[in-house]
């Protein structure tokens, strides 16, 4: 069966093609998967969007034969409150990311689930933890994480990575990795600079390495 057969009549055929961004994503997935697969603990997506690195993420750990849980937190309602520090020329909006662009799509965990079963091959489903609610008031008070060995940080603002760096630092076990998609080379963002000020709050007298991902302008840090 084509994959254009497997397309619902209400969802967009260019919603998730393949392009040069998702295959250098999958490709920066996969290596900092593996890096950690001897690591101990499970692995956490911080911010959904759309569902893009979470198809990713549920492919390679299948392929992969993890043993390890997956869960992903999000609002799935957009953006929390905006603090100072994001103020950018990008000018984040409470709510925002609720929605696709257009307004056609609510990215809730129905639609995300669709999405996953639209786009995964059935050998290549993972089982997914999904944490609904505001990372800044919700994750301080989920019990279920223990210890950690990946970290897909993508949250936008400083709030939720302020919150993610005190709550999941220290459940992240030593040569575990977090990769931080809103922080470029050089620990800057112009798009995301409540993003920069909550990692260089958190991590300031810290030892840490910080690594640049070689086929994307981001960073990740492991655990020493």
């Amino acid at each position: 069966m084509r994959y254009h057969q497997l397309q619902p009549k209400n969802l967009d055929f260019s919603f998730h093609l393949l392009n040069s961004d998702n295959i250098q994503t999958l490709i920066c997935l996969k290596d900092l998967l593996i890096k950690t697969s001897q690591v101990k603990g499970d692995v956490v997506e911080f911010g959904v969007g759309r569902g893009r690195s979470l198809i990713i993420l549920s492919s390679l750990l299948s392929y992969l034969n993890s043993k390890k849980k997956l869960f992903i937190f999000d609002s799935f309602k957009g953006f929390g409150n905006i603090d100072f520090k994001d103020n950018s020329l990008r000018n984040p909006q409470k709510g925002e990311w609720s929605k696709s662009p257009d307004q056609k799509y609510q990215y809730n965990v129905k639609f995300i689930k669709k999405i996953l079963q639209i786009h995964l091959h059935p050998k290549n489903k993972y089982p997914i933890k999904f944490v609904k609610g505001y990372i800044e008031t919700n994750l301080p008070n989920f019990k279920k994480l223990n210890k950690i060995s990946f970290i897909h940080c993508d949250v936008d603002l400083y709030l939720p990575h302020k919150v993610i760096l005190e709550n999941m630092w220290s459940k992240l076990s030593k040569g575990g990795i977090i990769l931080f998609d809103d922080i470029e080379k050089g620990i800057k963002s112009k798009k995301f600079p409540g993003a920069v000020s909550a990692f260089k709050e958190f991590f300031k007298g810290k030892k840490i390495k910080i690594y640049n991902l070689k086929n994307r302008n981001n960073i990740f840090v492991k655990k020493i």
